[in-house]
């Protein structure tokens, strides 16, 4: 047991993976070759990104606010495995550390998402949306069209046939035209 108190983030087990790839990342850096040094740079920021980003996302409180510092952290997790396959092919990284760096991000990016399925708490992480959420403007306008009122604009203004009217209709018109082709 630990002697000092302990965020909740910490006991998530895609924060710990983040944590020990980090150390790796960190154990790794020092072996860099000279005239890497934006590589490693990069890969020093992206590892450091995947745990701030869990624990950040942990501590919001909505569900889209979560998912979104999660989502980010998964594409971090994505960068350092570009990465490693860089480092790897230009023979900067061991085979053992490749496959250890590798496993690690394999391990946190399972853990960030929730397939649809399953739909477990979103302590594990990101769900993933088969199907985009319509907002209540959309809802809105879909009930006034089946009710024949007449399409509008962004701007609020009447549309007929894919032409806005109301305002500079010949650029409308144009930007129509390019929409379509």
């Amino acid at each position: 047991m630990s002697s000092y108190p302990k965020l909740n983030h910490e006991n998530l087990d895609a924060y710990q993976a983040a944590i020990e790839f980090l150390a790796l990342v960190a154990r790794l850096l020092e072996r860099f070759p000279r005239g890497y040094g934006p590589m490693a740079d990069q890969l020093r920021r992206a590892a450091l990104s995947i745990p701030l980003n869990i624990a950040e996302g942990y501590g919001k409180r909505g569900i889209d606010d979560r998912a979104r510092f999660y989502d980010i952290a998964r594409g971090s997790t994505h960068e350092c495995g570009a990465i490693l396959d860089a480092s790897r092919v230009l023979q900067i990284v061991d085979e053992a550390t490749y496959v250890q760096g590798k496993t690690l991000l394999h391990r946190i990016v399972s853990m960030l998402v929730i397939e649809p399925g399953i739909q477990k708490l979103l302590g594990g992480l990101i769900r993933r949306r088969t199907r985009r959420r319509s907002s209540w403007r959309n809802d809105h306008a879909k009930a006034q069209r089946r009710k024949g009122a007449p399409r509008r604009s962004a701007c609020g203004h009447a549309v007929a046939g894919g032409i806005t009217s109301g305002h500079d209709g010949e650029r409308d018109r144009e930007d129509y035209r390019r929409r379509r082709v």
